[in-house]
């Protein structure tokens, strides 16, 4: 499952560079992506550079699990960079 961006970021950039990840990581290993499994309802502040603090209140209630397709299942999670696992933790 690729960290969906706010639809404002999307707009702006064009694409969803964990998307782009989450797709070549697939088609090298077979295993499916669901880029509508997560659902970004705040449009945060890029997390590199902030400190601890302030990234946790930045991404607290920033993701929604859409549906039930994940119950279940073991779920990779794609990033397109990791510095503290806060993402990850929402």
């Amino acid at each position: 499952v690729p960290v969906p961006l706010h639809s404002k970021r999307l707009r702006s950039r064009g694409f969803n560079q964990a998307e782009l990840l989450a797709s070549c990581l697939s088609k090298a290993t077979g295993i499916s992506i669901n880029p509508c499994a997560l659902q970004r309802l705040k449009n945060t502040k890029a997390m590199y550079g902030l400190p601890r603090v302030e990234r946790v209140n930045n991404i607290s209630s920033a993701f929604h699990v859409c549906g039930h397709e994940l119950l279940g299942k073991k779920v990779i999670l794609v990033d397109d960079i990791c510095t503290s696992g806060m993402t990850l933790s929402a």
